[in-house]
């Protein structure tokens, strides 16, 4: 109960229960609030994205947006250091989170046609194949390899997520993705013995092709294309 608080976005909740199991340190210090009512989970400012990339950068942007607002130089910097809500006055001064309505809050979801979900599922279980097989070899691979392998890995969580939100142009993003992993077999060649990197690849990347085109098959373009989120 005590960690739900901590992750609840209402402004009773906010920066408070920070300590977990150890929770006598919030007592301590004045952290500490009971949950009197279940909170309404997530940021204060919910993404509507399953984009991870967005995710990191978008309060980046934000804040470089709200820097180029402010008018002294002075305030430019001080967004950037400031607390969350933190705006210069002309801009209307702190700003803190604002109580959601209860009754009307509808969390951010999609609904992918029927299929998609297994496939971004398999995608993603090769993507941490490749992400384990990056940071245990990395010392093998050089400077070079491993800016591409990170490039692709980054690449792909971005691209399961467009998926996820129907976008169209995010079927040819995949199938140039696709196409790049033969690439990058081809990159780390030396670290596999015999023929298994190209018999492991190709049988990816064509089981892959294979779902992908049954996929459109299936749904049609306007049917697993355009289904945009919520």
């Amino acid at each position: 109960s005590h960690h739900r608080v901590h992750h609840g976005s209402d402004p009773k909740y906010i920066d408070r229960n920070h300590a977990g199991t150890l929770i006598i340190w919030d007592k301590l210090f004045g952290t500490f609030q009971e949950e009197e009512e279940e909170p309404v989970y997530g940021i204060t400012n919910p993404l509507a994205s399953w984009d991870p990339v967005t995710a990191n950068f978008r309060t980046w942007a934000e804040l470089g947006a709200l820097a180029k607002q402010a008018r002294r130089w002075g305030d430019k910097v001080r967004v950037f250091l400031k607390p969350p809500g933190w705006r210069p006055a002309e801009l209307g001064g702190f700003q803190g989170p604002v109580q959601r309505d209860r009754a009307n809050y509808h969390k951010w979801d999609t609904r992918a046609a029927a299929g998609v979900n297994g496939y971004v599922a398999f995608q993603f279980v090769v993507a941490v194949a490749v992400t384990s097989f990056f940071l245990f070899r990395q010392g093998d691979l050089g400077v070079g390899r491993s800016w591409a392998m990170a490039g692709w890995i980054i690449w792909t969580v971005m691209d399961l997520g467009v998926l996820l939100e129907g976008k169209r142009w995010g079927w040819w993003l995949e199938l140039a993705r696709l196409a790049s992993l033969m690439v990058l077999a081809g990159m780390a060649g030396d670290l596999f013995p015999g023929n298994t990197r190209m018999a492991i690849t190709t049988a990816l990347a064509g089981v892959s092709l294979v779902w992908c085109l049954l996929l459109l098959g299936r749904h049609g373009r306007a049917g697993i294309l355009s289904s945009g989120g919520r």
